[in-house]
């Protein structure tokens, strides 16, 4: 049988017979599907942080505490800018007879888009 690589790159090899992912090697033949899963974000409690900061730092404001005030909402605005700005992770996910398993984690979609696309190819070509 021909093994002809399909994909490389670093730690990740794609060949039609074998997805080889961090070490761990998974048989093109036992995959059933794959998928890109979004991490659900955790950030709910820091925007709430974030507006009872800029809410604190407006009534410090309003009651004449000038630099307080806008130190807490200069404050308040970094944080905000950090949940804003923060690129949310994804899961390369591999379902096998055994279950899903995360077999790759990234902020890079077109990374594990590449990837994936490797793995559907060697599942393709098993017929």
């Amino acid at each position: 049988m021909d093994d002809e690589t399909i994909f490389q790159q670093g730690s990740i090899s794609v060949t039609k017979t074998m997805a080889t992912i961090s070490g761990t090697s998974y048989p093109i033949n036992g995959i059933g599907s794959i998928s890109i899963v979004k991490e659900e974000s955790k950030s709910v409690f820091f925007w709430i942080v974030v507006v009872v900061l800029a809410l604190f730092g407006w009534s410090l404001l309003s009651a004449g505490e000038v630099l307080v005030g806008l130190v807490t909402l200069g404050i308040a605005s970094g944080i905000g800018w950090l949940l804003y700005s923060a690129q949310p992770k994804h899961h390369l996910v591999i379902r096998t007879a055994s279950g899903d398993t995360q077999a790759l984690t990234s902020k890079d979609m077109v990374h594990l888009g590449k990837v994936k696309s490797a793995i559907e190819q060697a599942v393709a070509a098993r017929g």
